[in-house]
């Protein structure tokens, strides 16, 4: 079983059934590099062959997740006492999800430490997913139907879209598309990995396995 991080905002389309899919950046492994005119030199075998695309060295690339893995979301989270907003963490304490509303319950939202999701031990994991397909391909060869398998429609930059042009986001793309340009490139640092970089990226679909509880691996 493998962890997989998601932000707020994704958990809650997860959780909502609108999130079924997740791209992931390829980064290359030591014996493949990209030459200056944008072809691959891959090391294998024993010999090393140059000039080569993209499709032709991807299945010398592990990816992270494989077809029948069960991963369990890391997300923000808390876990302690809130009546006596104790510093320390309790072995037996409240614990709470972000992406929950919690407001009804008479917490005050905005002043719970909340703890980085990357921080989140795997038996506090509340969903599971299992991958279901793994594949490669280029960030804008995501289609509209695509952009709603990655819950766009969950965000608050779905009603941003209509209102904001980005150079190379929302000039010729769809709705969708530009939704997911933006969304995207909130995630990212790098301009090589930007949307407008269009990096190769794993698409990885997935069905919820279990939520809310523990699952025999």
């Amino acid at each position: 079983m493998k962890p997989i991080l998601f932000n707020t905002s994704m958990v809650r389309a997860i959780l909502d059934g609108e999130k079924t899919c997740t791209r992931r950046i390829i980064k290359l492994p030591k014996h493949i590099e990209k030459q200056s005119n944008g072809l691959y030199i891959l090391c294998a075998e024993g010999s090393t062959y140059s000039d080569k695309e993209f499709k032709d060295v991807v299945d010398y690339i592990n990816p992270p997740y494989k077809v029948g893995d069960i991963l369990y979301v890391r997300e923000t989270w808390f876990k302690g006492d809130l009546l006596n907003d104790a510093e320390e963490i309790e072995k037996q304490g409240i614990v709470l999800y972000r992406a929950d509303d919690i407001k009804n319950n008479n917490w005050d939202y905005d002043s719970i430490r909340w703890r980085p999701s990357i921080h989140m031990p795997k038996e506090l994991a509340r969903i599971f997913l299992k991958v279901t397909s793994v594949r490669a391909e280029r960030l804008k060869d995501i289609t509209d139907e695509g952009c709603y398998q990655e819950g766009i429609s969950c965000t608050s930059f779905y009603d941003e879209a209509e209102h904001i042009q980005i150079a190379g986001i929302g000039l010729n793309d769809s709705l969708e598309r530009a939704t997911f340009g933006l969304l995207w490139n909130s995630t990212v640092k790098e301009d090589k990995y930007s949307w407008e970089g269009n990096p190769w990226v794993w698409v990885i679909e997935f069905e919820v396995e279990n939520k809310g509880g523990e699952i025999n691996e």
